[in-house]
């Protein structure tokens, strides 16, 4: 029987993208003092904000890649690039995957920022920016 958590590729890119989506989850928790939910700040410097991004930070484009909004948003994303990338090394040369990858973020990225408006996140950053006006009493 074949192990499903197991490539027949000595040098796995998805264990290295796993570690490094733990890393910066990990990196952006202790900055922003909360394990379960990435600060909102920590968001802004970090997520894609449209609007930053039309404005010069070009960096979000990457970064993005790597923050997520909470942990259950990291386990979910994880589990599925678990199960989907170990398959695509397996149909993929490591060239391939590795080449793969930033191309179809990029296409993602573009077509978020083509469509969404200018201050668009995703659902975390409403939630984040809700609680934080709510402080206010604004909202």
């Amino acid at each position: 029987m074949n192990n499903v958590f197991k490539s027949s590729k000595k040098f796995m890119p998805t264990y290295v993208l796993i570690a490094i989506n733990i890393a910066v989850y990990a990196y952006t928790s202790i900055i922003g003092g909360n394990f379960m939910e990435t600060d909102y700040y920590v968001l802004l410097q970090y997520g894609q904000s449209n609007s930053f991004v039309m404005s010069g930070g070009y960096w979000q484009l990457f970064t993005a890649m790597f923050v997520h909004v909470g942990l259950v948003h990291l386990l979910g994303n994880m589990f599925f690039l678990l199960i989907f990338g170990l398959r695509a090394e397996d149909m993929f040369t490591i060239q391939e995957y590795i080449h793969y990858l930033p191309f179809k973020w990029a296409h993602w990225k573009l077509v978020n920022i083509t469509f969404w408006t200018r201050h668009a996140f995703g659902w975390g950053f409403w939630r984040h920016f809700r609680n934080v006006w709510s402080s206010y009493n604004i909202c």
